[in-house]
């Protein structure tokens, strides 16, 4: 096991390595003592990360180390955390409690001077069970691209079936099958999108699908600081912000304060995010009006990251 020790007291470090290389003197150990020689070793293999939730010696729970394990849970998905302090345990239970579970990233609370070899015990299993699961987990999930693709397959399965072999005579099964080509490998966005819409009498749903998959790219170049975007801390701290929803509208506002957007472009990045949401979660039949709102926000995206 590679593991990561982030402490800025050298005596507590080595006894820590110390206590670890009693009953497992084939782990690997590195140690640190600020937060930026951490993330240096971070990017090396790491299976356990210990870390002093105080990292500046003032004894007080709300500075570097506490501060960072929201960094740390958002950038490094799938590393166990075990934190160690000599001085508030009461605090971080209470404050990191919910995150504590037995599926959660932070495996235990050791304090500083007190714990055995049989504590550590506890947290390799528990580090380890954490990690298997969140594999598990990672593996099984699709992508929502792929979600995506393959709902515009099953879009596209559809209006063949109910409208193509319904067309009674052969000139209208024709007129069906360029309007199925245009709908789906038009040249522009708005043929394609009309064209669906003859075919189907008013709704829009392969093509959305399509601009869906396009605003998840172009929603995700640089805007700003990315190491302080949507935090751990700030989804705990907003509960009205939730999963992507919460990076997005985060977006939206740093390219506001980047290229100066009106609040009606603002409200539209917004809508159409929405409208996203409904669409791919299956709440909402797209309309033509529903493409062609994301058809906006596809081009104001590609024209911001052309000015980039």
């Amino acid at each position: 096991m590679n593991i990561l020790i982030v402490d800025d007291f050298e005596q507590d470090r080595k006894m820590l390595r110390r206590t670890i290389h009693k009953k497992h003197p084939e782990y690997k150990i590195s140690e640190v003592s600020n937060l930026s020689y951490m993330y240096a070793e971070l990017t090396k293999p790491c299976e356990l990360l210990f870390l002093d939730i105080s990292l500046n010696g003032n004894n007080k729970p709300d500075n570097e180390g506490l501060n960072a394990i929201c960094a740390i849970i958002d950038g490094y998905p799938g590393l166990p955390i075990c934190l160690i302090t000599g001085y508030f345990k009461e605090k971080v239970y209470r404050v990191l409690g919910d995150f504590m579970s037995e599926s959660g990233p932070i495996v235990n609370c050791l304090d500083k001077g007190k714990y055995k070899s049989e504590d550590l015990l506890k947290v390799y299993s528990k580090a380890e069970k954490y990690r298997l699961e969140f594999e598990e987990k990672v593996k099984d999930k699709p992508a929502v691209e792929d979600l995506i693709l393959e709902a515009i397959d099953a879009e596209k399965d559809r209006l063949e079936k109910q409208y193509l072999n319904n067309a009674q005579k052969q000139e209208s099964r024709n007129n069906l099958l360029e309007l199925m080509e245009t709908a789906y490998n038009g040249r522009n966005w708005v043929s394609r999108i009309e064209a669906e819409n003859n075919i189907t009498g008013g709704t829009c749903q392969g093509n959305s699908f399509h601009l869906c998959v396009k605003i998840d790219k172009l929603s995700k170049f640089p805007c700003g600081n990315e190491n302080q975007e949507c935090t751990f801390r700030q989804r705990q701290e907003c509960p009205f912000l939730q999963g992507q929803k919460c990076n997005f509208r985060l977006r939206t506002k740093k390219l506001s304060e980047r290229y100066c957007l009106s609040d009606t472009t603002k409200k539209m990045l917004n809508d159409s995010w929405d409208i996203r949401n409904l669409i791919i979660h299956g709440s909402k039949i797209a309309s033509c009006q529903d493409a062609l709102s994301l058809l906006n926000v596809v081009e104001l995206l590609q024209h911001l990251k052309q000015k980039q």
